[in-house]
């Protein structure tokens, strides 16, 4: 994906020689990606990698690790931490010269989601809420309410999905959407996304419900299946063209 990428690029004129590609990495797991795409690229296009970890207890485990102590050594690798606006990216990638390759594989389905519904014709946004009783003891409840999207990010769904979908819940993926919003606007709409996870892009399996979920999996710290219909149309939105594989 990224050789063709790289290729395209560089039959439009898009790509400045000498200037090396940044690659922004959201989840470096344990540094593997790194190693094996810098070693790839030897003797190719000059990369510098830069490895988001989720807090400082993450970055340190990377930096232990012997072969991200190497990579860190020669300055080809950086860590750093997921600063979630547009000032923090520009301290990090300052004013791309070149696209820019972000990978996020495995993050969005850890990151915030939000259920919302459907209803012939209503849009639904579900909230937990506390017990009658309002004990911590008490099981939260979902408390569905007709109305306008919490979150901005999410506006550019509603009309999409209500004339898609006659009678199902869904889950909207708006912590992808806000962490990845500051960052390609400071790409300025030129990057290669590329992620993998759990989920569906199948609005008729969304209208069928894969995408509904209870109070125990909003609750729970195992993530939940990616929205990438959702993901694919708001990026759409922005001028991106996206294509997908199951696997």
């Amino acid at each position: 994906i990224l050789g063709r990428f790289l290729d395209v690029m560089r039959s439009e004129g898009g790509l400045q020689d000498g200037v090396p590609l940044l690659v922004v990495d959201l989840s470096p797991g344990d540094g593997e990606r790194a190693w094996q795409l810098l070693r790839l690229c030897e003797g190719g296009p000059a990369l510098r990698y830069l490895a988001i970890c989720a807090n400082a207890e993450e970055r340190e485990g990377l930096r232990s690790q012997p072969m991200v102590r190497t990579l860190l050594e020669s300055g080809r690798l950086r860590l750093d931490l997921n600063p979630w606006n547009e000032a923090g990216w520009r301290r990090l990638l300052g004013c791309p010269k070149n696209p820019v390759v972000i990978f996020g594989h495995g993050l969005f389905s850890r990151l915030r989601h939000d259920l919302y519904g459907c209803h012939y014709g209503q849009w639904l946004e579900a909230w937990l809420v506390s017990g009658e009783g309002e004990s911590p003891s008490e099981t939260p409840k979902l408390a569905w309410q007709e109305g306008d999207c919490r979150d901005a990010l999410v506006d550019f769904l509603k009309p999409i999905y209500l004339r898609g979908i006659n009678s199902a819940s869904f889950l909207a993926p708006t912590g992808a959407f806000e962490c990845l919003n500051p960052l390609i606007r400071r790409c300025g709409g030129r990057y290669l996304l590329v992620a993998s996870d759990y989920g569906t892009r199948d609005l008729s399996e969304i209208r069928l419900g894969a995408l509904a979920c209870g109070v125990e999996a909003l609750e729970g710290e195992n993530g939940l299946p990616v929205n990438f219909h959702a993901l694919s149309a708001w990026l759409e939105s922005k001028g991106a063209s996206c294509s997908s594989s199951v696997e």
